[in-house]
Formats: structure tokens, sequence, C-alpha cells
């Protein structure tokens, strides 16, 4: 159980929370996490946006799980850092995760397949799906930038050049 469930549930009171930083990643970072789980909104949250489609009840509106089982490997113990899903602006069953597989839904999120090939990194942080052709894929990963034009069947490497990460700068 991760240091913010147990003090939502009341186990841990908050003035003994100095006690869990000492080694915060542990306590605070890597709960058990088995896989990913992907929910839907069914419904809309305010209904009297003008921008939103009329005739649609919200007094039901609810988060949904796409599928039976988690999907395992998605994420590891550090899906805060990566973890995405991206949403075909002309497919909305048509799911996009990025996390360290790349994976798709055409179903709404009820069955997952990957769409990653050798030449593209794992540890996806952003997936572009172009509105006007939703077969061209834009992904950059920890590895650089792939970009696809059929869907994930085959993609490009363009990282020339180099492309660098920085997780932190000192300077002196």
């Amino acid at each position: 159980t991760s240091v913010f469930q147990r003090v939502a549930d009341g186990t841990l009171q908050t003035d003994a929370l100095a006690d869990f930083l000492g080694d915060a990643n542990a306590e605070m970072f890597d709960p058990p996490i088995i896989g990913a789980e992907v929910y839907r909104w069914d419904g809309l949250a305010m209904g009297n946006d003008e921008s939103m489609p009329r005739g649609i009840d919200t007094t039901d509106a609810r988060w949904v799980r796409t599928h039976e089982e988690a999907l395992d490997e998605v994420c590891y113990s550090y899906c805060y850092y990566f973890g995405l899903i991206a949403v075909d602006p002309s497919d909305q069953d048509r799911l996009i995760i990025g996390g360290v597989p790349l994976l798709e839904s055409t179903d709404g999120g009820a069955t997952w397949a990957s769409i990653a090939q050798d030449n593209v990194h794992v540890d996806h942080h952003h997936i572009w799906i172009n509105p006007k052709n939703p077969l061209h894929i834009i992904n950059g990963n920890d590895g650089g930038i792939n970009v696809t034009l059929d869907g994930g069947g085959h993609w490009t490497s363009c990282n020339s050049p180099a492309v660098g990460q920085f997780y932190a700068i000192a300077v002196d």
C-alpha cells in the first residue's frame, strides 16, 4: 500500500509522515503495481457547457473500466513519469497507450496489442495522432522520435542528429 493510500484510509497520520520521507521513492512512488488499468468517462461532467452535445443525460455519468485484466508491464512502478493515453480524433474507440510498451486498442479498450516495432524504443512520453490521417502517428520516447504512416505497421526513426534526454541539470 502506498503512503497516499495509507493517509487516505487513516492508517497513517499526517504528523507521522516524516518517518516515511527518509526513503521517499520506496514509500511514496513504489507501491505494488501489477499492471495498468484504463477507465473511460461514460457521460459528461458538466451538462451546461455550450460546447457539449445536447440531449445527453449526465445524471448517471461515471468512470467505466475498459478491459477485464490489468495491462501487465505497461507501467512497472513509474507510470507517474510517462504513462499516457491518446484517443484517435476520428474514432473514439481507437486508443493508444504509451508506457513501457506502445499498445493500441481498436475496440474502446477491451483488447490491446503492441504497435511498436524493433526500431521503436520503449518508455513512451508523447503520442500524436494526425486528425486528418489517423494512420499518421508521431511517438516521442526515450530513444527519440518515431513516425508511422500506416498506423504502426512500420516506423521510421527520426533521430539524426541524436537527441538527448536530461533528468537534472546543475549549474556552478
